[in-house]
């Protein structure tokens, strides 16, 4: 039954990160472009636009789903979700900072910045191995959305710290796209 519970809540989560792919397709192109004219400020304020925007769109999803999710759980599937609205809420949070960090990747992606990010995503997936394997033991609900947002959080913060790490370190254009001379 847990399984069944998460996985409605994770497909209300899809919202954000659909909203968020939207976005980050449409304004992709632009970003590799202005990479190749080495157009930084441009791609820094382009970046900086799509990181805020996405907590926007999730901030309504969670208030949306917070009221809304429930009552169309109950007519559609018969459930009562009012019980896992603190997990529902978790999942909402954990998918907006997935949805940021896809488009702090794929801005290092276009920077060429593919080496680290293989490293990171590879010590990412061992590491939540691990904390799944434990966090998960029980297979419960809240084992797992906990396993969920601390994964989501973490992969967030490493993205931050990369490319604030490669900012600080002034990165020429051939190295990083997201510095300014």
């Amino acid at each position: 039954a847990d399984q069944v519970i998460y996985n409605l809540l994770a497909l209300h989560a899809t919202v954000v990160t659909l909203i968020g792919n939207f976005i980050i397709n449409h304004l992709l192109v632009g970003i590799f472009e202005d990479y190749k004219d080495n157009k930084i400020k441009k791609i820094n304020k382009t970046a900086f636009e799509m990181t805020s925007i996405i907590p926007v769109f999730g901030f309504v999803a969670l208030i949306g789903g917070y009221f809304l999710v429930p009552l169309i759980m109950r007519i559609v599937y018969g459930l009562d979700l009012n019980l896992y609205l603190t997990e529902f809420c978790i999942v909402i949070l954990g998918c907006t900072f997935y949805t940021i960090s896809s488009i702090l990747s794929l801005i290092l992606i276009s920077a060429r910045k593919i080496i680290p990010q293989l490293i990171y995503n590879v010590s990412l997936a061992f590491f939540s191995y691990i904390l799944c394997y434990f966090l998960v033991k029980n297979y419960s609900l809240q084992e797992v959305v906990y396993s969920y947002i601390i994964i989501m959080l973490i992969r967030f913060v490493i993205y931050i710290l990369i490319i604030l790490f490669m900012k600080e370190n002034k990165y020429e254009k051939k190295n990083f796209a997201l510095t300014s001379k």
